[in-house]
């Protein structure tokens, strides 16, 4: 083994610490964000599945089909794409 030299900063070379080293620092925060990642994902999928199958939307311009709880149903507005009012509101009252 080598002498450390005055003022230098010197790194193990033992192999166990190695693995340790490169586990703890790398491998384990990968795993970590890897499972975590999964499960917002996981969850992100869950909502957004659920709310496209409550929240029909009509492009067609035709008569859409009315939500059954809220009796009213999301409707595409092409002026929402160039900056415009965005999706509006239709209900049972206003149709």
């Amino acid at each position: 083994m080598l002498r450390p030299v005055q003022g230098q900063c010197e790194l193990s070379q033992e192999i166990g610490y190695q693995f340790y080293a490169t586990i703890g620092a790398f491998y384990a925060p990968l795993v970590v964000m890897i499972v975590i990642y999964g499960r917002i994902f996981a969850v992100s999928k869950r909502i957004a599945d659920a709310e496209a199958r409550t929240m029909p939307v009509n492009f067609g311009g035709g008569a859409a089909a009315a939500n059954s709880r809220s009796g009213s149903t999301a409707v595409f507005d092409a002026s929402s794409l160039s900056g415009g009012s965005g999706p509006k509101q239709r209900t049972s009252a206003n149709r």
